[in-house]
């Protein structure tokens, strides 16, 4: 899988000082390479989502998608899934639960939820 920072490059989204720049901050104070980018107004958060769907391979769940979660989808997903798994699930469809995560690629996650839920899960970044 290719890093966050060689895809921005590769698509002209950061100057390779700009990547430094942010790498050297998250070296020195830790946190996320997309959060650093975003607090020194270089991306937004949703070009952040884009190029990590791009990245792991999956949807990006857009800021806007997270903001009015369906009580239907809140009423079937137990908060403490939320909290172990670090996952937010946000729409509903048929059989099929969508759910944003830190790490959309983890199987087992994605297969305990699908069990404790009873859904088929379409991961997303």
């Amino acid at each position: 899988m290719k890093k966050l920072g060689e895809i921005l490059l590769e698509r002209d989204l950061v100057t390779p000082e700009q990547l430094e720049n942010a790498l050297r901050r998250q070296s020195m104070s830790g946190g996320r390479l997309g959060e650093h980018l975003v607090e020194m107004l270089i991306l937004d958060e949703d070009q952040v989502c884009k190029m990590l769907g791009i990245q792991f391979g999956v949807p990006a769940a857009m800021p806007a998608d997270l903001d009015n979660i369906p009580d239907e989808v809140v009423r079937i997903f137990p908060g403490e899934l939320v909290q172990t798994y670090h996952v937010v699930p946000f729409k509903l469809q048929g059989k099929r639960l969508h759910v944003a995560m830190l790490e959309p690629d983890n199987i087992e996650v994605i297969d305990k939820i699908a069990h404790q839920t009873g859904r088929i899960i379409r991961s997303y970044i």
